[in-house]
C-alpha cells in the first residue's frame, strides 16, 4: 500500500509541473519573440548570423552576452567566447531536447 501511495504522489506531483509547463510556454514565445524584436536593432546580429549554425536566437543570446567587442583585447579572446558560448548554447540545447544531462548521467551540461 505504501508504494502504491508514493506512485500516486508522483503523478500528482508530475501533473502539477506540466500544468506549470502548459502556462509557462506563452511566456517563453512572447519573451522568444521580443528577444528577436530587440535583437534586429543591433548591427552585431546580421554579422554573427554569418556564421555557420548560429541562427537568430542564438545571434541574439550571444550579443547579449558579448555586450561589445572592446571588453576582449584581442580578436582570438572575442572569436574564442563567440565559440565558447556557442558550444555551451549548443550541448544545453541538446540535453534539453534529450532529456536533463541528470537523466543521461552527465555531471553538467558542458559534459555532453
Amino acid at each position: 500500500m505504501a508504494g502504491q501511495d508514493s506512485g500516486t504522489r508522483r503523478s500528482s506531483a508530475a501533473e502539477r509541473l506540466y500544468q506549470q509547463l502548459d502556462l509557462l510556454q506563452p511566456v517563453r514565445q512572447e519573451a522568444r519573440r521580443d528577444l528577436l524584436v530587440e535583437s534586429h536593432q543591433h548591427h552585431a546580429v546580421k554579422l554573427l548570423r554569418q556564421i555557420p549554425s548560429i541562427g537568430p536566437i542564438r545571434a541574439a543570446l550571444l550579443v547579449g552576452l558579448l555586450q561589445t567587442p572592446h571588453r576582449f583585447r584581442t580578436q582570438r579572446q572575442l572569436w574564442l567566447t563567440v565559440v565558447s558560448q556557442s558550444r555551451l548554447m549548443t550541448a544545453v540545447s541538446t540535453a534539453s531536447r534529450e532529456g536533463s544531462w541528470y537523466e543521461t548521467g552527465s555531471a553538467s551540461p558542458c559534459a555532453v
